[in-house]
């Protein structure tokens, strides 16, 4: 980057003294950064984010599944494992994204800059017009840990559904952390903090254990499935852990013979 940095100061003194064209000095900025667009480090560094998220959170899954056991968990781990490989890709994929619109935008900010240098060359702030062309790659890194963010997110999310899936998971308590300080929370998902939604398609949905009213989780947006979204869900497994006022008479006549 600071070579880059440096360049582009070059880039902004040749073109005030006349020692270059706009045209020569946009070619060798995009060459320089055509290996910005390979940034090894911050690829290695998201990908190893991803990699120790998975790893706590599956070592800590039974916290999410209530009742869920362990050796559960344990046999879903290649399931799981290419839940990461597929974050992973898509992370890294959205990453070069990024860079290659922060590439786009600084290189029009020095073409627009560099066709109209006034003539009163002597007043131009060398600093502010580096910093205009600059500032776009310098978000680059800041990008990179908001996809890393989010992604691990989204990774946690896909983990606990696979699980409650293959487990037989009948419901879910949505948790928010609107409460968490400098939080850009949802005010929906805030709403949510707390209540109990069925997952269609479950055993016990399909015996009619559920009322027609019961809150349904295909009705609403899944956890972490908007852009940056941190709420995560609890998964229940057994009706006794269901709310009464949401099963059915069949619900409460099973729930009654089981006790």
């Amino acid at each position: 980057m600071k070579r880059l940095d440096r360049l582009i100061a070059e880039a902004i003194k040749a073109q005030i003294t006349g020692q270059q064209t706009a045209e020569n000095w946009q070619y060798i900025l995009q060459r320089l950064f055509a290996e910005i667009d390979a940034d090894a480090e911050i690829d290695t560094s998201v990908a190893a984010r991803l990699k120790r998220d998975f790893e706590a959170q599956v070592g800590k899954a039974e916290k999410n599944h209530k009742g869920l056991p362990r050796f559960t968990v344990d046999r879903l781990r290649p399931a799981l494992r290419k839940k990461l490989d597929e974050r992973i890709v898509q992370s890294l994929d959205l990453i070069k994204l990024r860079r290659k619109e922060a590439i786009s935008n600084a290189l029009a900010r020095f073409t627009g800059w560099a066709s109209s240098v006034p003539d009163m060359r002597a007043k131009i702030d060398m600093r502010e017009v580096r910093e205009h062309v600059y500032k776009p790659i310098a978000q680059v890194k800041y990008e990179a840990r908001r996809v890393a963010i989010d992604q691990s997110h989204k990774l946690i999310a896909a983990i606990n559904e696979t699980i409650a899936e293959d487990g037989g998971a009948i419901a879910l308590i949505w948790r928010s952390n609107w409460r968490q300080a400098g939080y850009d929370y949802r005010k929906d998902h805030k709403e949510r903090d707390g209540k109990v939604w069925i997952i269609p398609g479950s055993w016990a949905q399909k015996a009619g254990f559920f009322s027609a009213k019961a809150p349904r989780y295909d009705q609403i947006t899944h956890v972490a499935e908007e852009p940056y979204c941190r709420c995560y869900a609890t998964f229940l497994y057994h009706i006794e852990d269901i709310p009464k006022s949401m099963l059915s008479f069949k619900g409460l006549a099973y729930l009654r013979k089981a006790a």
